[in-house]
Formats: structure tokens, C-alpha cells, sequence
């Protein structure tokens, strides 16, 4: 045997397995107080994570007892990350409103823009070459990315689907939908919402028809993100596949609606619970 095939295998990445173990022991020392006897659930989905990365990523080093492991920290992960973020609408709502406000900003304002309110944002033409093919230089630019943080997109959800007015068909997300974003065991790795508006036909370009709050129509989607068993479905070559897009819109939902339930949302988070 030469000495390539005696060398100790190592973790994933430039960690070593003397990290990797001190990784898992100050999980352990956070999650359990000996001295107590007691358990700090917050801790579950970071556990689950780790397992999750461990079974992707170091497979090779074959791990005793990592299906076991995965398959108890999925189920505690599923039940507890959810109610971080509220347990009932009341709290939900409160905490989405107050944790979303900046992005629902954001998104508010540049719908102002896909409208064409603003149309000071244009494509540079240096962009404009062959090599990308583009061949109107000078149109507006009208998609914006937003990367944030997985617990961000629970509280988005939270607030999109659980009208902040008490009347749940002025939520933009339809009934059918929430049923099947509460289905949704996690978001995972990949997860996004699209957000598409769509200007209908037959619009006369006048001052008059582009105020019209019909012009423009809003679709939302919604990907979980990667799907799969980690442990059978993922290789460095083959990664997990990402769920497909799902209108998670109610039929007709008009700009104006979305803007205006936006509006409404960042004034809950803006507005202190009145003392009973």
C-alpha cells in the first residue's frame, strides 16, 4: 500500500477533525447544562443543520448512527423553527411585521418602479455588447434580487398569508396556498419567492390609463428550496434538486392590492399594541 492510500481521511473543507469534534462538543455544551438537567430547544435547528451538513458533506467519513440523527433532529426541527417565529396569528403577525419591515420597504418601492413611477434607473450601455445580447441599451431595469436570512422568509410568509386586517381574503396568498405553505416540513437551502407583475394588454400609454389600478397584475411563487434525502440523493456531482415554483397568489391580485397590503403591513409594525 503506498502513502496515499494510509492517509487519514479529513472532514469536508479545511476543517479538521479536531474542529469537527470541538464543533459538535460546544453544540452538545449549549443544547444540554449537565448541572441543570436541562435542554435549550433554541438550539434544535442548529443541530439539525449540522447533522444536515455532516451527512451531505462527509459521507465519506461514514459516520455511525447519522440517519438516526438526521431523521430525529428533521422531526424536532420541524415542529420548533416554525413557532420561533409565533405561536398564534396574534404573535406572528406582530413579530413578522416588526422583523420584515425593511424588506417589505424595499419591495414596496421598487413595485413603484416596475409601474414606472420611476424611470430614472437605467441599464448602463457598456453592458449593451454582443458577448450579452442585449439589444435595447437603454430599456429600464426592472428585476431586483433580495438575499436574506431563512428566518426573514418565515416571517414573510407569516405576514403574507395572515392578513394583518383580520379578513383573510385581503391576503395576497390564497387560501389553497396555505394549506400547502403549512405542509412545507422546511425551507430549505434554495428557498425564494418570485414576485413577478404583469402589465395587461390593451392599455392606451395616457396619464389616465397608467394610474388605472388594473394595469398591472402581481403573481407571487413560492420554491422550498432543495428537496431530497441527503444522505441518498446528494453528491458532490449530483447535488439535491430544488422544488419548482408554485403560485402561492390569489387569482386577480392587482399591483395596487399587493402595494397597498404592504402599506398596511409596515403600518401594524409601525403601530404599539395597545394595552389591555
Amino acid at each position: 500500500m503506498g502513502p496515499s492510500s494510509k492517509k487519514k481521511k479529513e472532514p469536508c473543507g479545511r476543517e479538521t477533525l479536531e474542529m469537527m469534534r470541538e464543533r459538535w462538543a460546544k453544540l452538545y455544551r449549549d443544547f444540554y447544562s449537565k448541572k441543570h438537567n436541562t435542554y435549550d430547544l433554541s438550539k434544535i435547528p442548529d443541530i439539525h443543520d449540522c447533522i444536515r451538513y455532516d451527512a451531505m458533506h462527509n459521507a465519506h467519513l461514514y459516520l455511525s448512527g447519522i440517519r438516526e440523527l438526521l431523521d430525529i433532529s428533521a422531526s424536532l426541527a420541524h415542529a420548533l423553527v416554525p413557532q420561533e417565529y409565533g405561536i398564534d396569528v396574534h404573535e406572528k403577525l406582530h413579530i413578522g411585521t416588526n422583523m420584515c419591515r425593511s424588506l417589505l420597504k424595499k419591495v414596496r418601492d421598487d413595485l413603484d418602479l416596475a409601474r414606472g413611477f420611476n424611470i430614472t434607473h437605467r441599464l448602463n450601455p457598456t453592458f449593451a455588447t454582443t458577448d450579452h445580447l442585449i439589444k435595447s441599451a437603454h430599456r429600464s431595469v426592472r428585476t431586483r434580487l433580495y438575499f436574506t436570512s431563512e428566518s426573514h422568509l418565515h416571517t414573510l410568509l407569516n405576514v403574507l398569508r395572515h392578513s394583518v386586517t383580520g379578513q383573510d381574503e385581503n391576503a395576497p396568498v390564497s387560501r389553497e396556498a396555505v394549506k400547502f405553505i403549512e405542509d412545507i416540513p422546511e425551507l430549505c437551502y434554495m428557498t425564494h419567492i418570485v414576485v413577478r407583475v404583469f402589465e395587461r394588454g390593451g392599455f392606451v400609454c395616457t396619464l389616465l390609463h397608467s394610474l388605472d389600478p388594473h394595469r398591472f397584475r402581481v403573481e407571487l411563487s413560492l420554491s422550498p428550496g432543495a428537496t431530497g434525502d441527503p444522505l441518498t440523493e446528494f453528491s458532490p456531482k449530483e447535488p439535491l434538486t430544488v422544488a419548482p415554483l408554485k403560485v402561492i397568489s390569489r387569482e386577480g391580485l392587482t399591483c395596487q392590492e399587493f402595494q397597498d397590503y404592504i402599506c398596511s403591513v409596515i403600518a401594524f409594525g409601525n403601530s404599539k399594541p395597545q394595552p389591555e
